[in-house]
């Protein structure tokens, strides 16, 4: 530590009893640098504190995608970047948005349109189900 040099020399200047202006300068030196490193332990115990908690929300985080991911639908089939439902017959006429996930619908904007739009604005290109 940054102080170990100074507390020696301010235990020989005490066990010789000489030079007590020297001694008092290293003492307030001492007690200085004491303040500065005891600030900066502070202020890592905290950040390290802040950090931990940023940890175990992102494991709670990643914990609840990969639940999500299990509980996802398996009846969804990715086909020209958008996904499609299967149904009993086939698949349902409109599909689903890949970037927003299941829950939104993907439309054609106008009946020339060519492609696919959500209600995000998210495009994919106009086909139709997968064979």
């Amino acid at each position: 530590m940054g102080l170990e040099p100074e507390l020696i020399r301010l235990k020989e200047l005490i066990f010789a009893v000489d030079n007590v202006s020297e001694q008092k300068r290293l003492i307030c030196s001492i007690i200085e640098k004491h303040k500065e490193e005891s600030a900066r332990a502070e202020n890592r115990a905290q950040d390290h504190l802040a950090l931990q908690n940023e940890h175990a929300a992102l494991k709670e985080a990643h914990l609840e995608l990969q639940t999500a991911q299990a509980e996802k639908s398996p009846d969804f089939v990715l086909h020209n970047g958008v996904r499609w439902r299967k149904t009993a017959n086939g698949f349902e006429p409109f599909p689903y948005c890949n970037e927003c996930g299941y829950q939104a619908v993907m439309r054609r904007p106008t009946p020339m349109a060519r492609f696919w739009v959500c209600s995000q604005g998210h495009m994919a290109p106009l086909t139709g189900p997968p064979k």
